[in-house]
């Protein structure tokens, strides 16, 4: 092996490292710099989704060590696709969940549940006013518990908090799993 060979072995290991890490910290920054959903700010529930970040940042640098010590391209690529694949489902059903289980309410987004609460006034007054969910939603002011259970509306956070949390984590993982994958096809490891 030639000293340029030597050098250009030792740069692309080198070049891997950097983009490894530097994937990581993009997921760091990134969960921290984030926002928070708007159906999450506000609530006592914003505390679990800061939560979520920290748990997709730690997947990831788990994701990154597998990174050192499997290098089989294929297996990275067929892990990439899967994970891309999770993603792309994950997230349509998190904004199906977000259109089935939230309210505008003028400038927020509120959680809502799904089984009204059992009060003769209550049911009167949406028969009298044959309102939407959203109009409903304004006439008590913008407070679901006056038409949900606190029981329904709790599981639809939790619902959204856990899909939240599988989105970020699966984001994370596809990004370090995707760029180890282009590092190793770069690199020429063997299949």
């Amino acid at each position: 092996m030639s000293y340029i060979e030597v050098k250009g072995d030792l740069f692309q290991k080198i070049w891997k490292n950097i983009v490894s890490v530097g994937t990581w910290v993009g997921v760091v920054a990134g969960s921290i710099l984030m926002p928070l959903p708007e159906w999450g700010d506000n609530t006592e529930h914003s505390s679990q989704i800061k939560f979520i970040l920290f748990i997709a940042t730690v997947i990831s640098g788990f994701i990154l060590v597998l990174t050192y010590n499997l290098k089989n391209r294929i297996t990275w690529m067929l892990i990439s696709l899967l994970v891309f694949l999770c993603l792309i489902c994950s997230y349509f059903y998190y904004n199906h969940r977000i259109n089935e289980s939230t309210l505008k309410y003028y400038e927020s987004t509120i959680v809502v549940g799904f089984e009204l609460i059992d009060s003769d006034s209550f049911v009167s007054r949406k028969e009298i006013l044959n309102l939407e969910k959203d109009d409903l939603l304004k006439a008590v002011g913008g407070n679901p518990s006056l038409i949900w259970t606190e029981s329904s509306i709790n599981r639809n956070k939790n619902i959204l908090i856990s899909l939240l949390t599988l989105n970020y984590c699966l984001f994370a993982v596809f990004l370090v799993s995707f760029t180890n994958t282009v590092s190793l096809y770069t690199l020429g490891h063997d299949k």
